[in-house]
């Protein structure tokens, strides 16, 4: 089985996010210009609840995972 085949049981997926290939690509984007070195935006409460949108996204696949392994 592909890895893709078995995320793709995972998590709650968005339309943002409709499967778990453009979760990982969405979240990669994400993690790199969120790590990338910058002065601080003017719109600071948009970075802030694109952060919390993220976190939650990354979340919902994250937990159901980490429930998977812990059961072993």
């Amino acid at each position: 089985m592909f890895g893709g085949q078995r995320l793709a049981n995972l998590g709650q997926f968005s339309p943002e996010f409709p499967d778990a290939e453009a979760l990982h690509r969405g979240l990669a984007h994400w993690n790199h210009r969120r790590m990338a070195v910058a002065t601080p935006s003017a719109d600071w409460r948009a970075e802030v609840a694109e952060n919390l949108a993220k976190k939650a996204a990354e979340d919902s696949v994250v937990e159901p995972v980490e429930t998977r392994v812990q059961s072993w």
